[in-house]
C-alpha cells in the first residue's frame, strides 16, 4: 500500500498454494523449534516446566514483543510478558527475570549470525 502511494505502482505478488503451504509448514516447524530449544535453556537452569508450555511462553512473549509496534524490537516488552508468564509457571521471579534476558540474548545472537549466514550464502543475488 504505502510503495503503491509512494511509486504510484501497484506490486503484484505470484505465490501459488504449495509454496504458502511450504513457506507455513516451515514457520510451524520454525517456532517448535524455538519452543524446544527455550525448554532445553529452562533444563540447563535446572527448570523444568513442560514443552508445550515452554512452546507457549516462548511463542506468547515474542509475538507480544513484535505486536508492539511504538517499541522497538519489543524490547522490555517481550521479556516482561515471559517473565510473568514463567512465574506462572512456578519459576521465582529473579530466576524469570534472567531468564527473559537470557533468552533475548541468545536470540539477538542467533538472528545476528544467521543474518551474516545469509549475507555470505546469498551475497547480492537478488532473492525474489
Amino acid at each position: 500500500y504505502i510503495s503503491m502511494k509512494i511509486r504510484k505502482k501497484s506490486i503484484t505478488l505470484h505465490i501459488n498454494v504449495k509454496w504458502e503451504i511450504i513457506f507455513l509448514s516451515g514457520y510451524f516447524a520454525a517456532w517448535i523449534l524455538y519452543g524446544i530449544s527455550f525448554a532445553l535453556l529452562l533444563t540447563s537452569f535446572s527448570f523444568s516446566i513442560g514443552l508445550k508450555n515452554a512452546v507457549q511462553s516462548f511463542s506468547t512473549s515474542y509475538i507480544a514483543g513484535l505486536l508492539t509496534i511504538f517499541v522497538p524490537g519489543g524490547v522490555g516488552v517481550r521479556e516482561g510478558i515471559l517473565t510473568v508468564l514463567l512465574k506462572d509457571l512456578s519459576i521465582p521471579g529473579y530466576a524469570a527475570s534472567l531468564l527473559s534476558i537470557v533468552q533475548r540474548i541468545w536470540i539477538s545472537i542467533s538472528e545476528i549470525l544467521l543474518g551474516i549466514f545469509s549475507l555470505l550464502w546469498f551475497g547480492k543475488k537478488e532473492l525474489y
